[in-house]
Order: structure tokens, then sequence, then C-alpha cells
């Protein structure tokens, strides 16, 4: 397992190189895992023997860093990121690699497929965020004062979880849906990490109207989920196939699990080509 960097205007990518196959992977992590835990299941699977993997940490993950004057404002969009990981694929002498997301990092690679489909392979998401907007994301990360509120919570917190008990209490969120997003504002330091992971990536969505028009789409594409997922529910899959009107039998999987599915028994389930 190698370690790696590159730094590109102000951004370091930190990544993780693993396998010796001609053909190559990117891969993205969810939120608040590392580059590292990707490739620590994949080393378990096929892939290490048959690619070039290069797992990328999300931003504020692993090293990856961001210029701070672009957390706010400016933000980094799908093809300048497209730009920079070609850079980092010249480096590697990969091209046309196949694009893998966990959960937060399927929404990356969603989104980098959407607007480049032409320089990348296949697209395999597993328990991905990004298959449906959210508007309340959008609002909260685009609006000033949406922002500053954020920002009081970080301090101070008490009307925050005095707000998610109301909504749990009248059914809007799902009590586990509540807690896990507790858990992610427990402390002023987690609340901080959020602020700057959502903020930065505020414009790295997918554009579902590109994805229409990407030719043979049911084959380059495969969606892995969890029956008993409660952050990012299967039914988002089918809901997203049903939208592009793609057949959910090509190109959904359900395992018998929740939203942790980035282990060796369900990478394994991904084909190699």
């Amino acid at each position: 397992m190698e370690q790696q960097e590159l730094t590109i205007d102000g951004f370091t990518f930190s990544y993780v190189r693993i396998g010796k196959g001609n053909k190559g992977i990117i891969s993205f992590n969810g939120y608040e895992k590392t580059a590292i835990d990707f490739a620590e299941n994949l080393l378990e699977t096929e892939f290490p023997h048959h690619y070039t993997i290069l797992c990328v940490d999300l931003f504020f993950h692993g090293k990856t860093i961001v210029p701070q004057k672009r957390v706010e404002k400016n933000q980094i969009t799908p093809s300048e990121l497209h730009v920079y990981i070609q850079k980092i694929l010249t480096k590697e002498n990969l091209v046309f690699p196949h694009l893998f997301g966990f959960s937060m990092g399927g929404k990356i690679a969603l989104s980098l497929f959407s607007y480049h489909p032409e320089e990348y392979g296949n697209l395999y998401l597993l328990a991905p965020e990004g298959l449906k907007p959210i508007w309340w994301y959008g609002a909260l990360a685009s609006f000033p004062p949406f922002r500053s509120v954020y920002k009081y919570y970080i301090h101070h917190p008490y009307w925050y979880f005095f707000w998610m008990d109301l909504i749990k209490k009248i059914g809007l969120l799902s009590k586990s849906a509540v807690e896990f997003a507790n858990e992610k504002m427990a402390t002023p330091e987690r609340r901080k990490f959020l602020y700057d992971v959502w903020m930065s990536i505020k414009k790295l969505k997918p554009s579902f109207p590109k994805l229409q028009t990407i030719p043979a789409l049911e084959d380059r594409i495969q969606i892995f989920v969890g029956s008993k997922d409660r952050v990012v529910r299967a039914t988002k899959a089918y809901e997203f196939c049903k939208n592009l009107g793609l057949n959910p039998k090509k190109v959904v999987k359900e395992f018998d699990a929740g939203h942790s599915i980035l282990k060796p028994q369900y990478l394994r389930e991904i084909p190699i080509k």
C-alpha cells in the first residue's frame, strides 16, 4: 500500500495506491472514512490482482487539503475536480478508470461520471448519497443566513438538538436517522468538520439531465444498497432508476445489510470486467 499526494492550485489530494493491474479504478470513501479504509477492504478481494487502484481521500479526510478561501466561496465543480483527477491519473500512468464510491464518495463519483462519462469506465456505487437532490442541503449551503445559523450551532448546539428532538417526535425523520445526525454533531470539532466538508463539496452534485443522455447507461452503472440501511434507504436506488428510465433488475443489487457495506464480502459482488 503506497500513500501518495499531489498538490494542484492550492488543493492537496491524498490517495492510496494498491494493485498492479493494467486497468485502473478510482475510489472515493464515505464521510469520516479514509482512503486507507477503502484500500484495506479492497485488498481482501481479487481487484488488486487485476487493477491498479487509487483510493482518494475526500476533502478534509486523510491528508486531503482544501484552500480555506474555497470552502464557502468558489467551491470546486465536477469539471474542475475531473481535471485534477486526470492529473493524478497521468502521474500514475492510468487512463479510463472505473469509478467506485461509497456513501458520500458515491455522490462524488456519480457527479464526475455524469459530466465526463467518456473519460471513465463503469460506475459502481455502494450505499451512495446523491441519488436524489436534497433541497434543504442546497438551501443550507447556498444562503448566508442559513450558513450563519449553522455556524451558531457549532458553538451553541442546544437549539439544534431541540429541533431534532421535535422532528423525531412528530415523525419527520426516523429515530435512527436523528441519532445518526446527532452523532455527527456531538462535539464542536465534529460540527466544524461537518460544516467544512459539506460546504466544500456543495457543487459536487450529479447532473441528471446529462445522465439521461449517456448511451447504454444500464450497462455502465451498478448500485449496491443495504435493505436495512437507514442512512441511504434502498428505495432511493429504485427511485433513481425510475427517474432515469433504467431497469432496476439490471442496475440495483440489494444486500441484507445496513449502511456499512464497504466490506470485502460485498465488494466481491462487484464484477471484475
